[in-house]
This record gives structure tokens, C-alpha cells and sequence, in this order.
């Protein structure tokens, strides 16, 4: 399949988790395909990790770590898929890009324009 990319905006800080599920599912009645990345630029994510809420958290052991320890974002997890973090700092602050990438570790680039949706064949944003 490729890639497929697709760009979203937060709306809002406080519920960014729940605005990010909720794109996915878009992403997903759009190609029915769960997305496994998802770009922002670094001043996006700062600000995610910033309010990310402790109790839901782990580290790479997939441990809950201490209230001491620091640990930054790495990902986002649902129901049905797995997203990797990486920073595109071409990208405006509180954008995002969800992205599937069929085989992430092969070099193939990301196209720098939104997959047009099979069902309407237009590119458009939420």
C-alpha cells in the first residue's frame, strides 16, 4: 500500500489525546487503515508532553515510572494501533500528520501532500 498520509489541527491542549483517537478513526473510514506514525514539530510535542497525563505513561519496559522520573513521549497507543512520534519541523505548531507507512525502516519518503481520499478523491483537512 505504501504511504498515506493525512494532516489534522489541534483544536484544543486539554483533550489532545481524545482529538488524536478521533483522527485516527478518520484517517482509518478514509483508507481503512490504521495510521503507525504521527509528525509534529518539536514545539507540538512540548507541548503534549507537557500535559500528558502521568497515570497513563509507561517507559520503554512498559513499567509506570516514578514521579521523579522523566519520561518523555515516545508514542500513542489505542484501541487498535500503535503510533511512533517523530518531528517534522516543516510542520505549523498544534498541526499533525497521521501517517501509514507500510515499511517504515525502508527510506521510502513521505510525500509532502495529503493522500487524496479514495471515497471522494479530494485532499481536505480536518
Amino acid at each position: 500500500m505504501g504511504v498515506l498520509r493525512r494532516t489534522y489541527l489541534f483544536h484544543s491542549w486539554r483533550k489532545w489525546d481524545r482529538q488524536v483517537d478521533l483522527c485516527v478513526q478518520d484517517f482509518f473510514s478514509r483508507f481503512h487503515i490504521y495510521p503507525n506514525i504521527v509528525l509534529a514539530n518539536l514545539v507540538t510535542y512540548k507541548r503534549i508532553d507537557l500535559i500528558a497525563r502521568p497515570d497513563h505513561i509507561t517507559n520503554a519496559s512498559g513499567e509506570t515510572p516514578t514521579a521523579a522520573e522523566y519520561v518523555p513521549l515516545g508514542g500513542f497507543v489505542g484501541e487498535s494501533y500503535e503510533l511512533s512520534f517523530c518531528i517534522d519541523e516543516q510542520l505549523d505548531d498544534k498541526a499533525f500528520v497521521l501517517i501509514y507507512h507500510d515499511d517504515p525502516t525502508s527510506g521510502e519518503p513521505i510525500p509532502g501532500e495529503d493522500t487524496e481520499s479514495p471515497a471522494t478523491g479530494k485532499q481536505q483537512a480536518l
